[in-house]
């Protein structure tokens, strides 16, 4: 899939994007890893910015869980935190009203 134009040699897509992959994957800066390849700076250069541009697939993120808790538990646990806080005022509020009240 390379066409001799001049002195130059043109290479297609699958070249340059794995070349792409390839250079990601190492620990070389652009210019180290064109040398070590014996491929043009400038021409890779082109290709990574054509592919920077491409959209992205979405990164798929983990969701973790809390250590111990199981997801049940965890709804579970937090339905009694709201049920021990509303007791809670529910408390403060029938003392305030035995105080106004004397009692």
């Amino acid at each position: 899939m390379s066409n001799e134009i001049g002195s130059r040699v043109r290479y297609g897509e699958a070249f340059w994007r794995a070349h792409h992959e390839a250079w990601q994957q190492s620990a070389l800066n652009q210019r180290e890893y064109c040398d070590a390849h014996r491929i043009p700076l400038k021409a890779f250069g082109n290709w990574r910015a054509k592919f920077k541009a491409e959209p992205q697939p979405p990164i798929r993120k983990l969701l973790y869980r809390r250590r111990d808790l199981s997801h049940t538990l965890s709804h579970s646990v937090s339905t009694v935190i709201a049920l021990l806080s509303d007791s809670r005022k529910n408390l403060e509020e029938s003392r305030k009203a035995s105080w106004s009240l004397g009692l």
